[in-house]
C-alpha cells in the first residue's frame, strides 16, 4: 500500500483531475487543503473523485510561504497516514503536480526499488553556502509574510531581511549548541514507513529547530537524513548532486521557479522516466494537463485489460 500525501490551495478541476490519477486500489490519499484557500477548493468533497482509494480530507493550516506552517503540514500529513496504517511508501506531493507513469508503473517501480529513499538534495550544505545555515541561524518572520494582507509582501520580507542583517551585525546564533550540517533540496519526496517513523518521534525537536526559520520545508528532510548514516546509505541517489532521479519528479529550475509546463513540454515529458512532474497550472495552461490526463488514463486501461 502507498500513501499520497496532497498539499493543495487552488485549481479545482485540476486537484480533482490528479486524485483520479491517484486512484488506485492499492492507494490511501491524504489532501490538506489551505485552510486560507477559496471555499469551492477548501470545502469540495475531494472522496467523490475516487472509487477505489480511501480519501482522508484535511483543513487545518493556514500555510505561509517559507514559513514553518509548510513543515507542520508535512508532518501533520505524515502523522495521520502512519497512524492509520503502515505503508510501504508515502508519497508528498503538490496539488499542482501530476504523476507521468499509470499507478501500476509507479508502483512497479517502487517494488523492484523497495527500501530506498527517494529525497532530492540539491548538492549544496553549510559547509560550502552559507545562504543555507542563515535560514536556520537567525530569527526569521517568515510566519507573518502571508498573514499581514495590509503590508505588502515584498515590504514585508524587505522589512525580514532588514532585521536578519541586525542579528548578524550582533552575532545572534540559534544554532551556537547544535552540531549538525544543513542539506538543501527538494520539499517533495517518497519515503518509506521507517523513515517516517523516525521522522515523527522527532517531531517536537524539529520543531524546536526550524520555528522561525526561512524556507526550511527544504532543509528539514535533507538534514536528517544526512546527519543520520542509518538512512544516508539508503539513499536511491547517493550523490547529493541535484539528479533528478532522486525523488523521480520532473522539474525544471531553469526556466522559471520552477517552470510551468505547456502543451509544448508534452513529448518531453512522456519521455521522462521519472514517476511525476511538477509545475502544472491549468489558469496558465489547461492542455497539458489534460493531454496527461488521457494518455495515462488510456495506459492504465490498456494495463487494466492485459
Amino acid at each position: 500500500m502507498h500513501a499520497y500525501l496532497i498539499m493543495a490551495h487552488k485549481n479545482l478541476e485540476q486537484i480533482k483531475k490528479l486524485l483520479q490519477l491517484l486512484d488506485y486500489p492499492e492507494n490511501d490519499i491524504y489532501i490538506h487543503i489551505d485552510a486560507k484557500a477559496d471555499t469551492s477548493v477548501r470545502f469540495f468533497d475531494y472522496t467523490s473523485c475516487c472509487t477505489k482509494s480511501k480519501v482522508f480530507q484535511l483543513s487545518q493550516i493556514k500555510s505561509a510561504w517559507g514559513s514553518y506552517s509548510l513543515i507542520e503540514c508535512e508532518l501533520l500529513l505524515l502523522e495521520q497516514a502512519a497512524e492509520n496504517k503502515q505503508y510501504d511508501y508515502y508519497h508528498l506531493i503538490s496539488g499542482m503536480d501530476l504523476p507521468l507513469k499509470t499507478q501500476f508503473e509507479i508502483h512497479q517501480f517502487f517494488e523492484k526499488n523497495n527500501g530506498k529513499q527517494f529525497v532530492y538534495f540539491s548538492g549544496k550544505n553549510s559547509e560550502n553556502t552559507y545562504q543555507i545555515k542563515r535560514r536556520v541561524k537567525y530569527y526569521w518572520a517568515t510566519s507573518y509574510y502571508n498573514f499581514l494582507n495590509f503590508i505588502d509582501f515584498r515590504v514585508v520580507r524587505k522589512i525580514d531581511y532588514f532585521q536578519i542583517r541586525l542579528q548578524e551585525l550582533f552575532h545572534i546564533n540559534r544554532l551556537k549548541d547544535i552540531d549538525l550540517i544543513f542539506f538543501h533540496g527538494s520539499q517533495w519526496f517518497s519515503i518509506t514507513d521507517d523513515l517516517v517513523r523516525d521522522l515523527l518521534k522527532e517531531k517536537c525537536q524539529i520543531e524546536k529547530l526550524y520555528k522561525n526559520t526561512n524556507c526550511c520545508d527544504e532543509v528539514f528532510l535533507q538534514t536528517f537524513i544526512a546527519n543520520n548514516n542509518k538512512w544516508l546509505t539508503k539513499l536511491y541517489e547517493s550523490e547529493l548532486d541535484e539528479d533528478c532521479h532522486a525523488n523521480m519528479r520532473e522539474i525544471d529550475w531553469s526556466r522559471g521557479g520552477p517552470y510551468v509546463w505547456r502543451k509544448e513540454d508534452f513529448e518531453e515529458l512522456i519521455a521522462s522516466d521519472c514517476m511525476f512532474a511538477r509545475k502544472f497550472d491549468e489558469k496558465i495552461d489547461s492542455e497539458i494537463i489534460d493531454f496527461l490526463y488521457k494518455r495515462i488514463l488510456t495506459r492504465d486501461n490498456y494495463n487494466n485489460e492485459k
